[in-house]
């Protein structure tokens, strides 16, 4: 039987130092997939995060993150560790956040009218849960629209 190791290396494309080792077998996402593999005991871990273990060692919580900004890419010197706010603010400083606001989001539920109509029934005396249960959104997402943190360019 294969070690995790052995495993790990038949499924990436390992080219030179400076560029991206693409990971080749199974990976899972939305629009910007991830390689995984079957790890300890059945569950799937990060082709990147595995491959910065096999280097350097556990990195415990802390997230294992892209130089490179290629999701597949598995060659350890592309790769870095930081927290979640790290990553957070990475991504912010590389312009890879969505900026489409409202409906134009390809996530969202509501339409504009939806949020005018929101905000209208909450001036006029409305409860938070039952405009949100009309809705089908969590009264978290009524509240946000309410304090203006989403939807705020309307």
């Amino acid at each position: 039987m294969k070690t995790i190791e052995e495993r790990f290396w038949s499924k990436v494309d390992v080219k030179s130092d400076n560029e991206c080792w693409l990971w080749k077998a199974y990976s899972y996402g939305r629009g910007t997939p991830y390689g995984r593999l079957g790890y300890k005991k059945g569950k799937l871990i990060l082709a990147h995060r595995l491959s910065w273990i096999l280097k350097n060692g556990d990195p415990g919580s802390l997230h294992v993150l892209h130089k490179c900004d290629n999701t597949l890419c598995v060659n350890p010197n592309h790769l870095f560790l930081g927290t979640h706010s790290d990553n957070m603010a990475d991504k912010v400083y590389k312009d890879r956040q969505s900026r489409l606001p409202g409906e134009s989001h390809p996530m969202a539920k509501l339409t504009e009218d939806d949020v005018y109509k929101i905000r209208k029934r909450l001036d006029s005396g409305e409860t938070l849960k039952s405009i949100s249960e009309d809705y089908g959104v969590h009264l978290s997402t009524t509240n946000y629209i309410t304090n203006r943190k989403l939807w705020s360019h309307l």
